[in-house]
């Protein structure tokens, strides 16, 4: 004998007042997975930067993530359009969501080992990790590739970016040309100088020895006399040449104290700018390695199941249980395993 099929009366505004709830309750659950998502403990791990605390960014839409500034010029670039010359500092950043933060971000620090490059900080906590680096240019797209493999295409958020740092490299240039004719300027002022001091040494000695010689005549010819007109006239010569022997003396001494002055002073200038040079040339290789290196942060994002399946579904899966729900009353109902809803 076949079952007598099971009815359920349920008043409509019970049914209305079940569906608000489930309404509610559906909003409530949505706020609360929204709020579990930004819940990290940041943990500080020191890098190469003198172990620096680094707070990692929270954790919204990759749209909305502020990746931190490595090593933009800090002056304003008005580069001239004449110039055509790219110097391209690119810069990487990708996040990537997985149920196993811990495997992932040892696979990250694996890849950036690989690629023969260089970790600066890591923040890492059970769901969130966040690591900075820079790998060389050379072996960029390899590292790419690897961080490319290590979740499903939609679980990975990648950003790429190049600047053109033409202007620090002007920079650099006009610094160097600046320091390159302040240079030749005072080799040439001492070079200068020298030549002046020698020739001014030589006026002053030759006048010495000229007053020097005269000096020697007049006393000879003092021995040699004793008319008293005579000495009076070759004394007062006397006089006048031990006065300019000592002036001259005097001047020739000033002279050389003025340029051993200017002199060390020429010099000391000519070692500041021969560092500056030095320095000028350290911070060009400093701009050309910086250009060869790729810089960038990989940031891992612990994701719930509920989570993956948003990512994964076409549709919201709330609406895929409600559906799943209704599919499985109609056909539990239909053998009479569940009683059928009457709305009076």
């Amino acid at each position: 004998m076949e079952n007598q099929k099971r009815v359920i009366r349920v008043s409509k505004k019970a049914a209305i007042f079940v569906g608000i709830l489930v309404v509610l309750g559906v909003i409530a659950w949505t706020f609360f997975v929204k709020s579990q998502d930004k819940i990290y403990q940041t943990v500080s791990v020191s890098g190469v930067g003198g172990g620096q605390s680094v707070m990692a960014p929270q954790a919204e839409d990759s749209s909305n993530i502020a990746y931190p500034d490595y090593g933009r010029p800090y002056y304003q670039d008005n580069s001239s359009a004449k110039d055509t010359r790219e110097f391209m500092k690119v810069y990487y950043n990708t996040e990537i969501k997985t149920r196993d933060v811990k495997d992932v971000t040892r696979d990250v620090k694996g890849a950036i080992r690989d690629a023969d490059g260089r970790i600066d900080n890591i923040n890492e906590t059970p769901k969130y990790a966040y690591i900075s680096f820079v790998v060389p240019k050379s072996k960029f797209e390899n590292f790419k590739e690897e961080i490319e493999g290590l979740a499903h295409e939609k679980l990975v958020v990648e950003n790429t970016s190049s600047e053109n740092l033409l202007g620090q490299k002007q920079y650099i240039e006009e610094q160097e040309e600046n320091a390159k004719t302040a240079l030749a300027d005072l080799k040439k002022e001492l070079s200068d100088l020298n030549a002046s001091h020698t020739q001014a040494v030589k006026a002053f000695q030759n006048s010495i020895n000229a007053n020097s010689l005269e000096l020697i005549r007049v006393r000879e010819a003092m021995a040699k006399t004793s008319d008293p007109a005579t000495l009076s006239s070759l004394r007062a010569q006397e006089a006048n040449l031990v006065n300019s022997v000592k002036s001259l003396s005097e001047n020739l001494n000033s002279e050389n104290s003025t340029f051993n002055i200017k002199s060390q002073n020429l010099k000391s200038q000519i070692e500041n700018t021969e560092k500056s040079l030095e320095n000028i040339a350290e911070q060009d290789e400093d701009f050309t390695d910086n250009v060869e290196t790729v810089s960038g942060s990989v940031s891992v994002r612990w994701v719930s199941v509920w989570q993956l399946a948003k990512i994964f579904s076409p549709i919201h899966p709330i609406w895929e249980i409600l559906i799943i729900l209704a599919i499985a009353w109609y056909l539990l109902k239909r053998k009479n395993y569940v009683p059928g809803i009457e709305f009076v």
